[in-house]
């Protein structure tokens, strides 16, 4: 795992081979000042993920995102934290796949 300092707010980063431009990034929302308006012109599909035992602070910040995103899905995993790329690999490589094919 990788950090990088954003505003201050350190952020930790893996590639995990999910495919090209795939980072999942760990770390604290609070110290970003998202573009909001810059993401809603973002035009490709986008998948956001969770688990439904995920830290509450990731609901709202998804929920924010999917209102955002023009062309935002969501998939939550049952019986998973915030990191389910790890916990479970093959029911994210499925979902990843899914989405990726449409």
């Amino acid at each position: 795992m990788s950090t990088i300092r954003v505003n201050g707010t350190s952020l930790y980063y893996e590639e995990q081979g999910a495919g090209p431009g795939v980072i999942f990034v760990h770390g604290s929302w609070s110290g970003l000042n998202v573009d909001l308006d810059g993401l809603s012109g973002y035009a490709q599909p986008t998948l956001l993920t969770q688990g439904d035992q995920s830290p509450p602070l990731f609901a709202p910040v998804l929920d924010r995102l999917q209102t955002v995103l023009p062309h935002a899905e969501r998939h939550t995993y049952v019986a998973a934290g915030h990191i389910p790329h790890i916990t479970h690999p093959s029911e994210f490589a499925a979902v990843v796949a899914d989405d990726a094919a449409r």
